[in-house]
């Protein structure tokens, strides 16, 4: 066997045999041995067969391995004809003659265009890089490491070798690129996922075999990128001028990108491969996947991509330890890669959420319910939005026009300069109206650098980042009050306990109050310590939550000019927020809260408390409840809306880099770089924002639709879910969703209707006058009077309105604030089950009780004895917030949790409280955590009403009767005098309109199980 004969220097004389006459099979990489034999990358021996005739040729080496690479340098031979033992090698065989086939001269128009991406002129850009020309790239490759390996110093080896790993990764870029185009296509054609699943995964697989092959490069010979990345630049591919029968460069030098071409390309490609994988999970989650063990090799998939990219890019990173590529000048096209490459990891990184249920790529908040957004007292929010939606200029109708059109370009696309220009012109101009809608951010006309950009406080305010942070701004501080409001109730609790226990001589009262579970009896103390406990937990997360909302105020009055020190900020606590969770703590206070309400208190000394004090107590216990409740609801809400800041902030990056890159005068620099060969048209751009926010708007709606209705087997009982509205990807698909909600929608029955009222004076502070007979007697509310006699439950109650009263300017008001998350004994208001033997084993629910419990109106009215002022109605606000609950259409099952803690699971439903906004591009976006009503309080004398309508509001319609943050302000005095007497106040009260619908249930002997009518 003859063994192969290195080069040691380009061949000057003769006697060698050039590698590209050895019979090297498939697509390989190879390197020398240390004895200096040529071997392949797996290690075998790459031999001559024995009747390989060498012939002598004179000829530089540099020239050997150009003739195999490039078109425009090789021989003008047929294929045939090629004969490397003569020098002779076919530019038909060239490795890279995409570089000079891929473009051509229209000679009609005197324009060069790409016809493998200009749309029905399209041809298979594989006619042009095949496995022929992989397998020539990596003979080239072999024997260029083989002669390095003996010279290593030689440059114009190591730039040989560079060109070879850049150009061959371009080529897989360019085939990637026409794969994701068929993909696209596939989506305008109507055709099924599973074709363009199939097409997307031919581009992935393409990019990490291009990214796969550099890391031999870049494990082996990193020195060589290191040493030349700073000196090479972009050269221009070329076409074929008929007129002067040569190649021609498709744009001159000069205005092409000068240095780190291969770091450019490297990033871009990095980039892309995280965002194909990002685009598969999409499509996976589109398909309908739902199959836990191929979503659990998705995640794993996802998160091995991950990690292996992170770490290509810090040895990447670590070639250059001075550089900071993001300060680089845009001219190198680098900053913008760079930007991109963080960007799409990102998005990789918020795949595996949208795997794992967390989160959607629509980026909404699974738990989000629109409210408020009713046309009228009588109709409900998703009437307001069904109609909207259907429109002939709805969402829906505007998505299937831009499809239309999306389609109609993208057949019709010329990949030239000319189309270039136009289309960056029309990407531009979309882009900046989303990032404008997101961030109130946007480029003006000739800017294409950030520090340009327009930011001001005006364009900000009606951006979906101010709404969003001033929602998260008040619930942060609602939880901040909570947790105060809290405290004070405990407190309270304790207090007169401790001073009841005194009277009566009696030690560790707390612990003697006991509350009757059922299954269980607890003593008041041990559930006080928890909820202590659970103040703590929440307490030590608040500054978190204070370091985020401070972070967003600060970027929208103008102290930052740029979103990437607000992105830093979030993406710090991002890891602490998701450790967080989601739902699991809210679910178990959730059950924990519905205990409560089926819950007894006793007094097992039989006589430290009067029966009207323990009902006092039960009700500033289950208020305590209540807002410990609400702070793990706003707490749910805020980690929910924290995780999706930074994939928001991160679609606004990707604009930026957007916007930068796609300059319109530089459209011939951009057509000139074979990566940029696809067919991406502005009406595409235009039908993707269209088709998500017909998906946007759909999603809220069918949230107002469970909501409007609260079927216990709604999703079974519609036809429609929030998870089936991820798979629409036609305008038909959207509007047969729609119909389905529209038709679901008007089979329903209506609910009952009923008028109740609701006291503040004993449903909040627990002041009844008398029970069963009895006048009872309470402690002064105020702590310093505490240990004195007791009074009236009237006195009380107006007492405890005296201490809540505070003086504004000349004005003096009552502010209160409560919960309606309690069943009044008086009132048809959140009836629960009754149960039947409690704490026997025949216990049973023998009536269900209401469930659908609705607001349609609310009146206040304060029962006065005597009218000071001769008004008949005093100044009122009445705000609606915190936790909205709702009973399920069926009884909850009790529970014992590991902790030993009570719970009923499966009897309330629950969601925070938001106030909902169109702002920016018709975006639907959540901007307040309350409901507040301006209105007046009726000044009821002797049971004579003197309220008008203006006491009665309807702003609560379709809103749940019991809510854990209402708060009441009513004007007692202002600069004329007292508008109302402390003295003559009886009661305060909510005279709510509201419809409800029965649990048909009962589980007892005899009964009906049957469920909800």
């Amino acid at each position: 066997m003859i063994k192969p004969i290195q080069l040691l220097k380009p061949v000057t004389a003769i006697g060698f045999l050039t590698l590209a006459s050895l019979p090297i099979a498939g697509n390989v990489m190879a390197k020398t041995s240390h004895s200096g034999e040529l071997i392949s990358a797996s290690g075998s021996d790459l031999s001559v067969s024995n009747d390989v005739q060498i012939k002598v040729i004179a000829q530089d080496v540099r020239e050997i391995i150009r003739k195999q690479l490039y078109y425009n340098e090789a021989d003008t031979v047929s294929g045939d004809d090629e004969n490397p033992n003569d020098g002779v090698y076919s530019r038909d065989k060239a490795a890279f003659r995409y570089l000079d086939l891929m473009y051509i001269l229209n000679e009609n128009t005197e324009s060069v265009f790409n016809p493998y991406f200009s749309g029905e002129l399209q041809g298979n850009f594989s006619d042009l890089f095949d496995a022929a020309e992989r397998s020539r790239a990596a003979q080239v490759e072999a024997f260029v490491f083989d002669q390095l390996a003996i010279d290593p110093n030689n440059e114009s080896l190591q730039h040989a070798i560079l060109d070879v790993y850049y150009d061959r990764a371009v080529a897989e870029m360019i085939l990637a690129n026409e794969f994701l185009d068929r993909a696209v296509n596939s989506r305008l054609q109507n055709e099924s996922v599973d074709v363009e699943i199939e097409h997307t995964k031919s581009a992935y697989q393409l990019l990490k075999g291009a990214l796969a092959q550099y890391e031999f490069l870049l494990d082996s010979s990193s020195g060589y990128l290191s040493k030349w990345a700073s000196s090479r630049g972009q050269t221009s591919p070329r076409y074929f001028d008929p007129a002067e029968m040569q190649q021609r460069a498709v744009a001159p030098e000069e205005i092409l990108p000068g240095s780190y071409k291969d770091v450019t390309m490297l990033y871009q490609l990095m980039g892309k491969l995280a965002s194909v994988k990002a685009e598969q999970v999409r499509l996976a989650i589109m398909s309908g996947q739902d199959d836990s063990t191929l979503s659990a090799e998705m995640i794993e998939e996802v998160n091995t991509l991950h990690s292996d990219l992170v770490s290509r890019e810090e040895t990447l990173r670590a070639l250059f330890p001075e550089a900071d590529f993001t300060q680089f000048s845009l001219d190198t096209g680098l900053p913008q890669a760079v930007n991109l490459w963080h960007a799409h990891i990102v998005e990789l990184e918020s795949s595996v959420a949208w795997l794992e249920g967390d989160s959607n790529f629509l980026g909404l908040s699974w738990g989000a319910v629109p409210q408020g957004l009713g046309s009228n007292a009588k109709s409900h929010t998703f009437d307001t939005l069904s109609d909207l939606i259907g429109k002939d200029s709805g969402p829906i109708a505007r998505a299937q026009e831009s499809l239309n059109t999306a389609k109609a370009d993208f057949d019709d696309y010329i990949h030239s300069v000319d189309s270039l220009t136009e289309e960056f012109a029309g990407r531009r101009q979309r882009i900046n109206t989303r990032l404008s809608s997101l961030l109130g951010v946007f480029f003006p006309e000739g800017c294409y650098v950030e520090s340009c950009a327009v930011a001001n406080y005006q364009s900000r305010i009606n951006s979906e980042l101010f709404h969003w942070s001033r929602n998260i701004n008040n619930i942060q501080a609602s939880l901040a009050r909570n947790l105060q409001r809290l405290e004070g109730r405990l407190d309270t609790i304790e207090s007169e306990v401790e001073q009841f226990a005194q009277i009566e001589g009696e030690n560790g009262a707390l612990s003697k109050l006991i509350i009757d579970y059922g299954s269980q009896q607890i003593p008041l103390s041990q559930q006080v310590n928890r909820i202590r406990d659970k103040r703590e937990e929440f307490n030590s997360r608040a500054a978190l939550f204070e370091s985020l909302v401070s972070a967003l105020n600060d970027y929208n009055n103008g102290r930052w000019i740029d979103i990437d020190s607000l992105s830093s900020h979030v993406m710090g606590v991002k890891k602490t927020i998701n450790e967080l969770g989601n739902f699991e703590q809210l679910q178990a206070m959730n059950a924990i809260l519905a205990a409560e309400h089926r819950a007894i208190l006793s007094d097992s000394t039989g006589n430290m408390l009067s029966d009207g004090n323990l009902y006092r107590l039960q009700s500033l216990w289950l208020e305590a409840n209540a807002i410990a409740f609400d702070i793990a609801q706003a707490e749910t809400t805020l980690v929910q809306e924290a995780k999706r800041l930074p994939p928001l902030l991160n679609q606004a990056k990707i604009f930026i880099a957007q916007l930068t890159m796609e300059n319109p005068d530089l459209a011939l620099r951009h057509f000139a770089d074979p990566i940029n060969s696809h067919r991406d048209t502005a009406n595409l751009l235009q039908t993707e924002y269209d088709l998500e926010r017909a998906q946007k708007w759909l999603f809220h709606a069918v949230n107002a639709l469970e909501n409007k209705w609260q079927h216990a087997s709604f999703e079974r009982e519609s036809g429609v879910s929030r998870g089936e509205i991820l798979r629409l990807r036609s305008a038909d698909e959207l509007w047969s969703f729609h119909n389905k909600m529209k038709q679901f929608n008007s089979g329903i029955a209506t609910p009952e209707k009923y008028t109740d009222t609701f006291s503040i004076k004993e449903d909040v502070f627990g002041y009844k006058d008398r029970v069963n007979g009895v006048q009872q007697t309470y402690l002064h509310p105020d702590p310093e009077q505490r240990s004195g006699p007791r009074i009236s439950a009237l006195e009380a109650f107006q007492e405890t309105l005296r201490l809540l009263s505070r003086t504004f300017g000349q004005d003096t008001y009552v502010t209160i604030e409560f919960s309606t998350v309690k069943e009044p004994l008086s009132a048809n208001l959140f009836n629960g089950p009754i149960i039947s033997g409690r704490g026997t084993d025949s216990a049973c629910i023998a009536v269900g009780g209401n469930y659908r419990d609705k607001i349609e109106s609310v009146e206040l009215s304060i029962p006065v004895s005597y009218n000071i002022s001769g008004e008949s109605e005093t100044v009122a606000y009445l705000t609606y917030g915190g936790a909205s609950v709702f009973r399920q259409a069926t009884p909850g099952s009790e529970v014992v949790n590991e902790d030993e803690t009570i719970g009923v699971e499966g009897e309330f439903n629950s969601y925070s409280v938001l106030s909902w906004d169109v702002v920016g591009d018709s975006q639907l976006v959540a901007g307040n955590n309350i409901q507040k009503a301006s209105m007046k309080a009726g000044l009821n004398i002797f049971g004579n009403n003197s309220g008008s309508i203006s006491s009665v509001t309807t702003l609560f319609n379709e809103q749940s009767i019991a809510a854990t943050g209402w708060r009441l302000s009513f004007l007692l005095e202002d600069v004329y005098g007292k508008v109302v007497d402390l003295k003559a106040i009886r009661d305060v009260e909510l005279i709510f309109e509201h419809s409800a619908k029965s649990r048909n249930y009962s589980n007892c002997s005899g009964g009906s199980s049957g469920g909800p009518l």
